[in-house]
């Protein structure tokens, strides 16, 4: 017998079910949040790579499945697929890895000045300066667009997997 049933017996009204529909992305602004703050840790993964000298498409997917797992933790949500999810994590992921690549551009400014005695705050100020010379700026780009197509692809690859089950 059901608790409905129970009440009816009794000449009272069933309580009322709370209707309050649930999201299916869940708590949108907290899982871009989440979706933020774990990207970060995709970003330090990016610069410590790249301080090996590899530019890697794993760097794009971990931060990528780091975003998608803090929108999901910080939303209240499990689906992970669903675009709201998507595209928060992909558009951190993407912010990321350039923040990434300008701090490592930054690092690298900070080593060959290093004897002058900057700090890293300098050599992260003087970057917009050094990417007005067209040399400086391709390489930049270059190790930019590499990045996003080794990412792009093993996202596409990860979401492909994630739909068909």
């Amino acid at each position: 017998m059901t608790e409905q049933d129970l009440f009816a017996q009794e000449g009272f009204p069933a309580p009322e079910q709370d209707e309050t529909p649930v999201s299916k992305h869940g708590n949108i602004p907290m899982g871009i949040l989440g979706a933020f703050l774990f990207s970060i840790l995709g970003g330090i993964a990016y610069f410590l790579v790249y301080q090996l000298g590899y530019v890697a498409g794993i760097c794009g997917l971990v931060t990528f499945l780091l975003a998608q797992f803090g929108y999901g933790l910080l939303a209240k949500t499990k689906n992970k697929t669903s675009p709201v999810c998507l595209a928060a994590s992909i558009a951190m992921t993407v912010i990321m890895i350039f923040v990434a690549q300008f701090l490592c551009m930054s690092y690298e400014i900070y080593q060959v000045y290093a004897e002058w005695e900057i700090s890293i705050l300098d050599a992260i100020k003087a970057t917009p300066s050094f990417l007005a010379d067209a040399e400086v700026r391709g390489a930049f780009l270059k190790d930019l667009a590499l990045s996003y197509i080794f990412g792009i692809a093993a996202v596409i690859g990860t979401i492909a997997k994630k739909k068909k089950k």
